[in-house]
């Protein structure tokens, strides 16, 4: 089954934003006499964090000494702008634990003896590792099922903005599609509180597999303007992703979506939470003075206007940051 959970872009933007803001720090020193440290494993001192003007001093980190690990799905580069913010405003040394080169249970057991104070969990495999070990508290990014039990920033900006959007470039539209598993049956009800709050109205089919999803969407096509292709991973396959993406385009169906890999295939926009305002809601997360749930601010890629476009959203001010064709 094909597996996009952070795999559409969110983390990488995130990593990046965790380390961009001036954060580009050098490896804690080691003493000649010390091991080889574990390439695997990254070390990041703590970040100069700002001063107020005037005073001289650097503020104290609110949780100076306390064990902290950042666990990644994999090494995608989106992650990095979002760890760059992150690193800058954190004002606290920790460990980044990657699954790309180690596997889950190792890192379950790491943190388990390590017993750290706080752990996030950037992608759906990272918070599968970290999460039910005992007094540890995660904090979560880029995973697209309903997360109960962790606070965290959405991986979806929310619908009411992307409509908004949609609808802003494309006044037309008028009636969109949408297909799950029963999983996703949250996010469904979300885009059909969104899409009754504007006029649209919705097609919304539940379904158990990735032919179902291919059968559903073929039925739906003449009914519909646009697409908003859920990552389900559990009722898409490759093939799947490739087909319906095919037949949208040749029946003029504008699809949505959350994978730069779908976005690539030929849809019609990208949508990605802003890495930076996801960085930043972390750490207040982390620091226990944020709010868990959705950033507001995202970042486009469109094909709408018939050339390429990349822009930066800012919800309450559509035509603020003008987009940047290539």
């Amino acid at each position: 089954m094909y597996r996009p959970g952070l795999g559409c872009a969110g983390c990488a933007a995130i990593v990046s934003a965790l380390l961009a803001a001036g954060c580009a720090t050098s490896p804690v020193p080691r003493q000649a006499s010390d091991p080889v440290p574990d390439q695997t494993e990254a070390v990041v001192p703590v970040a100069t964090a700002d001063v107020p003007d005037g005073t001289g001093q650097q503020p104290t980190p609110r949780f100076a000494g306390a064990p902290m690990f950042v666990v990644v799905d994999d090494d995608r580069d989106r992650d990095l702008e979002l760890l760059r913010v992150f690193s800058a405003r954190l004002g606290r040394p920790y460990r980044i634990l990657n699954l790309a080169h180690r596997s889950a249970g190792s890192v379950s057991i790491r943190l388990a003896r390590e017993a750290p104070v706080d752990v996030i969990a950037l992608g759906p495999s990272a918070l599968a590792a970290a999460g039910g070990i005992p007094g540890v508290r995660v904090v979560h990014a880029g995973v697209f099922d309903d997360v109960r039990d962790s606070p965290g920033v959405d991986a979806l900006p929310p619908f009411d903005v992307q409509l908004d959007y949609w609808t802003h470039q494309n006044p037309d539209l008028k009636r969109v599609g949408v297909i799950g598993g029963p999983l996703m049956g949250r996010r469904m009800e979300d885009l059909a509180a969104a899409c009754r709050a504007r006029g649209l109205v919705l097609e919304a089919r539940t379904v158990d597999s990735d032919q179902e999803t291919l059968l559903a969407f073929r039925s739906m096509v003449p009914k519909i303007d646009g697409f908003v292709f859920l990552p389900d991973e559990r009722v898409l396959s490759p093939s799947v992703i490739q087909r319906v993406v095919d037949h949208g385009r040749s029946n003029n169906v504008q699809m949505l979506v959350y994978s730069p890999v779908m976005f690539n295939l030929g849809a019609t926009l990208y949508v990605q939470p802003d890495p930076v305002s996801v960085a930043r809601t972390l750490v207040a997360l982390v620091n226990r003075d944020g709010t868990a749930g959705a950033v507001r601010e995202m970042r486009v890629r469109s094909r709408l206007s018939g050339k390429l476009i990349l822009s930066s959203v800012d919800p309450d001010a559509f035509d603020a940051h003008a987009g940047v064709g290539y």
